[in-house]
């Protein structure tokens, strides 16, 4: 999804380097564009979101990170989840999980807020 403040923009780039002034002519042009190179605004967190494999999202207290919604289960070893001492409830439940360079984790003190797609993969020799 792309916001009208996004358009907005980029008409009015588009303006400018034309040198004219009625930017609202290139509003179309702009939208098309940016739906051609995938280009996402950030959006509200709902259950589109819950459905993609794995999104940037945002909180106000923590900034952007990677998320994912999946269940444990779904990513934690046998042996994980003996350590763990998890209830089966626990890992079977679906919830937002998140990843940085150094750990990942149950994203815990509320949900993120907002998030943006990642862009499809690009296709790379010797990839599935």
């Amino acid at each position: 999804m792309i916001s009208g403040a996004d358009i907005e923009k980029a008409a009015r780039a588009i303006a400018a380097k034309e040198r004219l002034s009625d930017w609202a002519m290139f509003a179309n042009a702009a939208r098309v564009a940016l739906e051609a190179v995938g280009y996402h605004s950030w959006m509200p967190i709902d259950d589109d979101a819950k459905s993609a494999d794995q999104i940037i999202a945002c909180r106000a207290d923590s900034g952007a990170f990677l998320a994912r919604w999946i269940a444990p289960l779904d990513f934690l070893t046998e042996r994980e989840v003996e350590e763990a001492d998890l209830d089966l409830k626990d890992i079977e439940e679906p919830d937002w999980f998140y990843a940085d360079f150094v750990q990942g984790g149950r994203v815990t003190d509320g949900v993120p807020t907002h998030y943006k797609p990642l862009d499809k993969l690009p296709e790379l020799p010797g990839s599935r």
